[in-house]
């Protein structure tokens, strides 16, 4: 299973970053009123058969982590415990704390629709785009971190590179925000810090399906938000 390894890794850090890049012409040209459904369509697709082939390769396994932290050790003591908690409690907050707010805060959630001007191709509008992207939110929470954070976090961190966790996160960071090479500087930044996140969330607990709830969570809570977008539309205005 090494070569399916290998060559899976070498698809979602060197492959897939140019296929999404490439593969979004259509849509960001916006010349092509059913691009956007198509592209919606394809990621769901090929992002569950990515995750299945690393459910394949690497077996259940990479839905749970326990490592040795650097200075601290197995997250074993009542001490560490209770600070890996608040942490994962920040983090959390961090991630869901501003989409939460802009249910509630106008003001809050004209600011969140501005930072969604680099995504503004990619918003849904009829009802049956906000189905597929929902569709795609869940997708994307669970997909995306079986094969990001999952899988690659132990190809590169152990077997069979044993790099170490912080290197994987790095890695596995760096790559998962590649696949946002479409929104820019801006977006790399964002999906890069995102991946440092959802990185944290998945050592600190040990358990991946804690990343996956709040990254789908995350992507999820953008849709009411999106759907009073025609109120807030000078929040959404370049």
């Amino acid at each position: 299973m090494i070569a399916a390894q290998h060559a899976l890794a070498f698809l979602l850090v060197v492959v897939y970053p140019i296929w999404d890049y490439f593969g979004t012409r259509e849509l960001r040209a916006g010349t092509n009123p059913s691009a956007k459904l198509r592209y919606y369509k394809k990621t769901f697709a090929l992002e569950w058969l990515a995750a299945a082939a690393a459910l394949f390769i690497a077996g259940p396994r990479i839905f749970l982590l326990s490592i040795q932290l650097p200075y601290i050790g197995q997250l074993h003591s009542f001490i560490t415990r209770t600070l890996a908690a608040a942490l994962v409690i920040v983090i959390v907050y961090v991630v869901l704390g501003p989409h939460l707010q802009a249910l509630r805060n106008e003001k809050v959630r004209h600011s969140l629709l501005k930072q969604y001007n680099s995504l503004s191709l990619f918003i849904p509008k009829t009802q049956v785009e906000f189905r597929w992207f929902g569709a795609v939110a869940v997708t994307a929470g669970i997909c995306e971190e079986i094969l990001w954070r999952g899988f690659l976090s132990h190809y590169f961190g152990r077997d069979p590179w044993h790099l170490g966790i912080l290197a994987a996160v790095i890695i596995s960071s760096v790559s998962f925000s590649s696949a946002h090479l479409y929104l820019g500087l801006k977006g790399l930044l964002g999906a890069f810090a995102g991946g440092i996140l959802f990185s944290l969330l998945f050592i600190l607990t040990g358990n991946l399906l804690v990343p996956i709830i709040v990254h789908a969570a995350a992507d999820l809570l953008a849709i009411p938000i999106l759907r009073r977008a025609p109120a807030d539309s000078s929040a959404t205005s370049p």
